[in-house]
């Protein structure tokens, strides 16, 4: 089920993009929407079994939540480009926490399954010392 809901909200996406090309501002609702119900059904169905997983998933689906309300400043509705560049910029920060929360994460997974390799390799009959 996890994996439909995940393969049917990518169709949507692309549907969006491709059908309302000519309606921006429609796209970013569609995109904001789809975003909320996302995160509404990670929250409610926990389709992931580790928790840590789900709460990984709320964090980057929050991330492109807060981007996709940001995309509204880039519609033809603001024609202020100095704030256009500042949004920009804070787009580009948002990406950046986003990448480095996920770097992060994947670092200390994988110390603790490197951690968890040498114990068993110190633990084998043949790396003790013989009396």
């Amino acid at each position: 089920m996890c994996n439909f809901f995940f393969m049917m909200r990518r169709l949507l996406l692309i549907l969006i993009a491709v059908m309302l090309s000519e309606h921006p501002a429609f796209q970013v609702m569609a995109f904001i929407s789809l975003s909320e119900l996302t995160i509404i059904y990670i929250i409610y169905y926990r389709p992931y079994e580790d928790r840590k997983t789900n709460y990984n998933e709320i964090f980057n689906e929050s991330c492109i939540l807060a981007t996709s309300y940001t995309l509204f400043i880039f519609t033809d509705y603001v024609n202020d480009f100095s704030f256009r560049e500042i949004m920009g910029y804070c787009i580009i920060g948002c990406i950046l926490l986003n990448f480095g929360v996920n770097l992060l994460i994947q670092v200390i997974s994988s110390f603790k399954s490197l951690k968890l390799v040498f114990r068993r390799l110190l633990s084998h009959p043949r790396c003790r010392k013989r009396s």
